[in-house]
């Protein structure tokens, strides 16, 4: 109701947790004093895939059983390959998750676990928390050996009061923020890009990705910045021109 122009679907990790949310939506409903969007889903992690939302609500709602254990019933994520749906589950969300939890991520104990799912979900859980607390950096993926002077993303940096850009973001080098809101993404030919898997990643599925998410974004390569640094800066500033519009 805060955002009525906003799409919203709510992904649960089995279909008890998405039955339970289903009746109490529509027990609001009956009293007349609760309305959804016709564009309101929700699914479990096993059939949500082909969806795309605003913004997603993720209900990871568990308690420890009488002998003070949470066990791990996340549905088909703790089955081989649950991390891929972990995955399509997150980018689900155009523009915000939400995460709706009665667990901390340090009571998932996962160490036992055969298969990957639960493990990244406990990481994710992390670092959302991080995220909600305020206490989340972007890691450091500057070669130690080599000038700062060689990272084309330190010459792209600037600070010019309300607007910023700067590393923020894990899956892009640089953020055009402006009062610490997302507006566009910069990626170039550092650390990020030579780490990825394969030429399709570097190239392709990123880029993919952003524009399906309708994100803006640009790419800036080293070579173009050296042979023309006029070029480059006017380059930069059409885009944040444009995502700032």
């Amino acid at each position: 109701n805060k955002n009525p122009d906003k799409s919203v679907g709510v992904v649960t990790f089995n279909v008890t947790q998405q039955a339970t949310i289903l009746d109490l939506i529509d027990e609001k409903m009956d009293t007349g004093r609760f309305t959804v969007s016709d564009s309101l889903f929700v699914k479990n992690i096993e059939n949500v895939q082909g969806d795309e939302r605003d913004i997603i609500i993720f209900s990871t709602a568990y308690a420890p059983d009488s002998d003070g254990k949470i066990q791990l019933r996340f549905g088909s994520l703790n089955q081989a390959g649950g991390e891929n749906r972990l995955n399509v589950a997150i980018t689900r969300a155009k523009e915000q998750i939400y995460i709706v939890t009665s667990l901390l991520p340090h009571q998932l104990e996962t160490d036992k676990s055969a298969n990957e799912g639960p493990k990244l979900l406990k990481a994710y859980l992390q670092y959302a928390k991080n995220v909600s607390d305020g206490n989340w950096q972007p890691d450091s993926l500057e070669d130690q050996t080599q000038s700062r002077d060689w990272y084309l993303r330190n010459r792209l940096e600037t600070d010019k009061g309300h607007l910023q850009i700067k590393k923020s973001l894990p899956f892009a080098d640089l953020t055009v923020t402006s009062n610490d809101h997302p507006k566009g993404l910069i990626l170039t030919d550092d650390d990020l890009f030579f780490d990825t898997l394969s030429a399709k990643e570097a190239y392709c599925y990123r880029q993919t990705h952003f524009i399906e998410m309708n994100w803006p974004f640009t790419q800036f390569y080293t070579r173009e910045y050296w042979l023309s640094r006029e070029h480059a800066e006017e380059k930069l500033e059409k885009f944040i021109h444009r995502v700032s519009e």
